[in-house]
């Protein structure tokens, strides 16, 4: 078997990748066995699920020329990182399964900046392989020069934007910033997040054999799926109001449909009138995409890191809040009439009044205060009416 510099370049990133992985874990308290364990199954569900992921994208092309075989063989080449984190993902579950299921998410939080980290220098090799090229540039452009640029090694008079580069850039900062978030649970989430919103606008830089159905780039579907299904859940936990939710998805909607619109501008010239094409400049075209994309992931990150909705007592509020109303319930009798009807964005949780004929109920963010009179003792109860 032929062993490529890329193929040598792309196991010793990977060896460094499950250092990195082991030494955070055992950081964090999580025994030799558990990190063996992931180890041993991170490393082939990741290529098998990668070279799947591959395939199964480009099965149009891979299957007439190398047959429906292709799927069952990882070392001809092919593979999406989004695969490998599918894999490394279920091997982190099993993992759990058979050790204890309550280090999930400590395994989760040490693995992401290990693939970051497996991202970037795989991402600096990429040369090797004849990837990671962007737009042509000219031999005496101001910007025919590394890091912006860098000759291609077959015709060295031929320069083009090191993509390659900015995305090993990119992967090491997230890995930093990853490394950094002490809360568990939240160092993956930051993690899938920073990268989806990174390759949004990186992918649609890339000059080479990407993987794309027509103009579209697979990877870019996926990183806005990843984004979208990451807000839903924010979303489902009840970690932003009702409008709070609706403006977050309009909002996440609308920059994934500018995204696609911009896609098409940068692909396809307008044609004007009078038969004359316009050419849209690349240079707003990308910023206007790089925004977009910040935008994505600013906005689902920030549904995700809310505090979930709690009550005075510290008592959890089991989902996302609705349009309330407030009675109060004489506790002797349990006649119940309705105080005063407010649109309020947090939930309370049911509140037991003594030794006082009035308590005022005060929600942050609500079009107005809510109060209960009556006789003590009594009951405020918030009721959802949606």
């Amino acid at each position: 078997m032929n062993i490529t510099s890329f193929a040598a370049a792309v196991c010793a990133g990977a060896g460094l990748s499950l250092a990195l992985f082991a030494c955070l874990a055992r950081r964090k308290g999580i025994g030799w066995r558990t990190i063996e364990t992931a180890c041993m199954l991170m490393m082939p569900l990741g290529v098998i699920c990668g070279h799947l992921l591959y395939c199964g994208a480009l099965f149009y092309e891979v299957i007439p020329e190398y047959g429906p075989t292709v799927f069952l063989t990882p070392w001809t080449g092919g593979f999406m990182f989004y695969g490998v984190f599918a894999g490394c993902a279920a091997a982190l579950w099993i993992t759990a399964r058979i050790t204890d299921r309550k280090v999930l998410p400590r395994l989760a939080d040490c693995t992401a900046p290990a693939l970051l980290l497996l991202v970037a220098l795989i991402r600096l090799v990429e040369p090797l392989d004849g990837q990671g090229k962007g737009m042509d540039v000219e031999a005496g452009s101001p910007i025919a020069f590394f890091p912006l640029a860098f000759p291609d090694p077959e015709w060295p008079e031929e320069w083009n934007i090191a993509v390659f580069f900015f995305e090993a850039l990119w992967a090491l900062v997230s890995c930093a910033l990853v490394m950094k978030e002490k809360e568990e649970g939240k160092a993956a989430k930051l993690a899938a997040v920073l990268y989806a919103s990174g390759q949004i606008l990186l992918e649609t830089l890339r000059r080479d054999r990407v993987v794309r159905w027509r103009f579209t780039r697979v990877s870019q579907i996926l990183s806005a799926v990843v984004l979208l299904l990451l807000l839903l859940d924010a979303v489902r936990k009840g970690k932003r109001t009702r409008k709070q939710a609706a403006w977050s998805l309009v909002g996440f909607m609308l920059m994934t449909g500018a995204v696609v619109a911009l896609e098409f501008a940068v692909d396809k010239p307008l044609k004007l009138p009078n038969g004359e094409l316009f050419y849209f400049s690349y240079e707003l075209t990308y910023s206007l995409i790089g925004l977009c994309a910040a935008g994505m992931g600013i906005l689902t990150w920030m549904a995700g890191s809310m505090p979930e909705f709690k009550g005075e007592n510290g008592t959890d509020v089991d989902s996302a809040p609705h349009c309330a109303e407030i009675f109060h319930t004489d506790s002797e009798n349990g006649n119940q009439r309705e105080c005063t009807t407010s649109q309020c964005n947090i939930v309370l949780f049911d509140f037991v009044h003594d030794n006082h004929d009035e308590h005022r109920h005060k929600y942050d963010d609500c079009d107005n205060t809510c109060w209960c009179h009556g006789k003590t003792p009594f009951l405020c109860v918030l009721k959802r009416t949606g």
